[in-house]
């Protein structure tokens, strides 16, 4: 899928139902204004939709022109089914996302 500059993907509080590859471009990922994180080449974001039922926490925005590769959820739980390393890399990759947030918020001189 592609999104131009300002390019709304999904919004917070919208239904979880899809995760997204950055193919090429840059992608916001914002709370309430607030950045979180920055998504570029090769970067996934939306991975929360994938394993709670929750409303989207993030506001996901093309910075610049933006080219994706969309997942849907179904496809995604099949696809994780069928393939045990797929779904090794995808659980390192998630606790290498909460490690960093926890050492993040750590270190935040606000706390």
């Amino acid at each position: 899928i592609n999104f131009d500059p300002g390019d709304i993907i999904f919004k917070e509080g919208g239904l979880p139902d899809s995760l997204f590859l950055v193919l090429d471009g840059v992608v916001k990922l914002h709370q309430s204004g607030v950045e979180v994180l920055t998504a570029r080449r090769n970067d996934v974001f939306g991975t929360w939709a994938l394993f709670d039922d929750a409303p989207r926490v993030v506001t996901a925005e093309a910075l610049e022109e933006t080219k994706t590769l969309r997942i849907d959820k179904d496809d995604f739980i099949d696809l994780l089914a069928d393939h045990s390393r797929l779904t090794q890399g995808v659980l390192k990759s998630l606790v290498r996302r909460v490690r960093g947030l926890v050492t993040r918020v750590s270190h935040d001189p606000n706390k």
